[in-house]
């Protein structure tokens, strides 16, 4: 019995060794993969090997694979908009870091935090992070790190209205930059400065480092650097009241901009050169160039949507095959590398022994592999369903965007002016059933929408149009949270969007200024009935608006009213009020 015991404790110290720096091997494998999924943007594929490579690292004692584990996991999250699992992995990775005396592991840490706090609007805390992520950075000696904290700080700086010290320390990174002779750095570094030197009000030291950023982007052939600050100067022609210049810069920036293959940033430019015109008087042109923008962003989310779709696809596919093949390949090579290290170690009579306890474990490894891989099948099943269902709501909404685009070229050519107001509402019903897919295609709920979520959007809609259109007129929510079936959600609404589109026609006359106000509570004495209000301070309703119930929008609303079984009622309360009260039950 001891003699067998000692056997065991030297195949113990043969083959976990072995087994360890294998799982190292597998964790540095899966690091890469997970690296090469950020690289081509596909954060959904990224997220199970993260995760694997972490849990490896961690059995195989792979200090390395376990910082980089966590911190890319802090970055995965990041991308997605979870800040605060992003913040749960970072400082994970900084403690760990700090125990093992990884300085480069505690430097890109704790910027990475001092990021996250950035995001969430936490100035002060992004400052004591920033600043001790420069502290390390200068022990290191990590110039092009210094230079990127000092950029951090000037960017902390500047939200809090501190730009003389923001100034001082852009002014840093440049230095850095320049004797990096970094040229990418430097063109970052004047642009950052022209636009802080504008926000002092110190316009022509401002035009200088736009047009030396300039100079330096159109030398590295640098086309969307050039188109930025070529923005970036006509803003400052803007302000100085130069307007013919501001006017040629945003038009030459917006036409080089659309050279560039980014229509997500020629989307913005959209915006902001209609944001121009409106400005200065020109509302025809800032209107074409704002129905630009919105069919530029609604292009960006159609493509991004589709090529997610058929990259998850594809990558589904390849990875299944891919898999099979890996797996029946490694447990090949690990039995022959295994049955020769162990039979020149330990003999004839060890060989036996070992042959006896690889039996053993293939048999376990066996029955634990089939249900891994039934296991990995019924969740890849699960995905692949999910991702169905969400191609069929991005299709839908896909349509709708179609049809909606469909109804403004029918509007913008009707000579009828009665006929336009027809189309144009019917664009905005649709739009309504829009943005519902939209929002369950991007939280990928199928049966519930979040309300408050989906009447802000469709109001955003309605608040574009008034900024274009009519200035003075705003519109005010006080929506509580809920969450709704689609079936309910969808008719409240019609209903928001039929009452407010009324409002807007008809409460204000000529009026410059009004406001529309929504309302969306529980009533006091019963939490399971809602009242939804939609008033404004115009004019209000006419004696003679019975005969308005005759009109398409208005029956809309009754239909949609007795669909969920509510109760309409409207009056003159300093303004038209209409008062709709629901049950959830």
């Amino acid at each position: 019995m001891g003699r067998f015991y000692i056997l065991l404790c030297f195949l113990a110290l043969v083959i976990v060794p072995a087994f360890g720096q294998h799982d190292s091997v597998k964790a540095k494998a899966l690091l890469n993969k997970a690296i090469d999924y950020d690289d081509k943007n596909q954060l959904a594929q990224q997220l199970p090997y993260l995760l694997e490579a972490l849990a490896m690292s961690r059995k195989a004692d792979y200090h390395f694979g376990v910082s980089r584990s966590l911190g890319l996991l802090g970055d995965y999250y990041r991308e997605k908009g979870n800040l605060s699992k992003a913040l749960d992995y970072y400082y994970k990775g900084l403690r760990y870091d700090e125990r093992n005396n990884d300085k480069n592991g505690i430097l890109i840490k704790t910027s990475n935090i001092g990021i996250v706090y950035d995001l969430q609007g936490d100035l002060d805390k992004a400052h004591v992070f920033y600043a001790s992520a420069l502290e390390m950075a200068v022990e290191l000696d990590r110039q092009l790190d210094v230079a990127n904290q000092y950029v951090n700080l000037a960017n902390i700086f500047s939200a809090k209205g501190e730009n003389e010290k923001a100034l001082i320390y852009q002014f840093k990174a440049l230095e850095i930059d320049q004797k990096l002779n970094d040229e990418r750095g430097i063109c970052a570094d004047f642009s950052n400065i022209s636009i802080t030197l504008g926000d002092l009000g110190r316009r022509d030291e401002a035009q200088d480092y736009a047009f030396r950023a300039l100079e330096l982007a159109r030398k590295m052939k640098d086309y969307y650097m050039v188109a930025l600050n070529m923005k970036n100067i006509a803003e400052d022609y803007q302000e100085l009241g130069k307007l013919k210049l501001a006017r040629t810069y945003f038009e030459e920036s917006l036409k080089l901009m659309y050279t560039v293959d980014n229509i997500e940033a020629a989307s913005e430019f959209e915006k902001d050169v209609s944001t121009f015109y409106s400005s200065i008087g020109e509302p025809a042109k800032a209107l074409d160039h704002y129905k630009q923008f919105i069919v530029l962003r609604d292009s960006v989310f159609g493509v991004r949507a589709t090529e997610e779709g058929m990259r998850a696809e594809m990558n589904y596919e390849f990875e299944k095959k891919r898999t099979a093949t890996k797996f029946e390949h490694d447990k090949k090579i690990y039995r022959l590398e295994t049955r020769n290290r162990l039979n020149k170690q330990l003999g004839i009579f060890l060989g036996i022994v070992l042959l006896l306890l690889l039996v053993l474990l293939f048999f376990v490894r066996r029955a634990f592999s089939n249900k891994k891989r039934l296991a990995d099948f019924l969740a890849t099943e699960d995905q692949r369903k999910e991702i169905l269902l969400q191609e069929v709501h991005h299709r839908i909404n896909n349509n709708l965007q179609i049809i909606s685009s469909l109804l403004i070229l029918q509007a913008n050519a009707a000579e009828d002016e009665r006929l336009y107001e027809y189309l144009m509402q019917s664009q905005n019903r649709i739009q309504s059933l829009a943005v519902l897919h939209e929002l369950m295609y991007d939280t990928g709920s199928p049966l519930e929408v979040d309300l408050q979520q989906y009447l802000d959007k469709i109001l955003d809609f309605h608040r574009d149009v008034l900024a274009t259109t009519r200035n003075g007129i705003s519109i005010e929510t006080h929506i509580q949270p809920l969450s709704l079936p689609t079936k309910l959600a969808v008719p409240l609404a019609l209903i928001m969007n039929e009452l407010v589109t009324n409002a807007i026609k008809y409460a204000f006359g000529d009026s410059a200024e009004g406001k529309i106000s929504i309302g969306f509570t529980p009533e006091a004495n019963d939490p399971s009935s809602w009242i939804m209000t939609v008033a404004d301070n115009g004019i209000g309703m006419p004696p003679d608006s019975e005969k308005r119930k005759d009109s398409l929008g208005l029956k809309l609303v009754n239909l949609m009213t007795r669909q969920i079984k509510g109760q309409l009622t409207s009056e003159n309360n300093g303004g038209a009020v209409f008062t709709m009260k629901f049950s959830l039950k």
